[in-house]
């Protein structure tokens, strides 16, 4: 689990269950409006920057996320689990999230640093094309030369995917060979 990425996604999901929530320095001109109607109010001077930087971080984060969404069922865990562990009023127990995703506890940690993983790789990219949009640069291009090179570094590590799940595969079978070895050895 990366302490970076955890951050970035617990910031994420407070902003996803409360969107409303505002911090303000208050204006000096604010209360102008009571000596003089229609003059100054009660505006905030931080209130438009605060949101922007908001809107940037949770904008790059549902990229990245409909990014991993996007590859498939393993995707759509990794999403969901985003959903349930950090879009959240109030934090789930962690026995209640694995109910919810119908999951065991080692799948849960497993899918948590896979998902970490995964934005790891994605959220620098997808934070890089919400910068360069807001600055108004023709990001479709940007975004798909970078695309094309997530998808060539994939390639070249599936063979090593690939052969580590076989060699998963071949432990279990093996390990539930002994133990139906055992188990006829022992009702022998």
């Amino acid at each position: 689990m990366n302490p970076t990425i955890e951050a970035i996604l617990v910031e994420w999901g407070q902003q996803q269950a409360s969107p409303i929530g505002e911090v303000a320095v208050p204006c000096v001109l604010g209360h102008v409006d009571e000596a003089a109607p229609g003059v100054g109010g009660h505006r905030c001077l931080s209130l438009v920057e605060q949101h922007v930087v908001q809107s940037q971080l949770s904008e790059a984060v549902a990229q990245a996320l409909a990014e991993i969404d996007a590859q498939g069922s393993k995707g759509r865990e990794l999403t969901a689990l985003a959903e349930v562990r950090y879009v959240a009023q109030v934090m789930l127990p962690l026995a209640e999230q694995y109910l919810r995703l119908a999951c065991s506890r080692n799948t849960y940690r497993a899918r948590l640093n896979r998902l970490h993983a995964e934005l790891l790789e994605v959220l620098p990219g997808a934070a890089m094309m919400a910068a360069l949009e807001a600055k108004g640069v023709q990001a479709e291009k940007v975004r798909a030369k970078w695309l094309a090179e997530v998808r060539k570094a994939a390639r070249r590590t599936e063979p090593a995917i690939a052969l580590a799940q076989q060699r998963a595969r071949m432990q279990r079978e093996v390990a539930r060979a002994i133990k139906e070895a055992a188990d006829r050895e022992r009702a022998a």
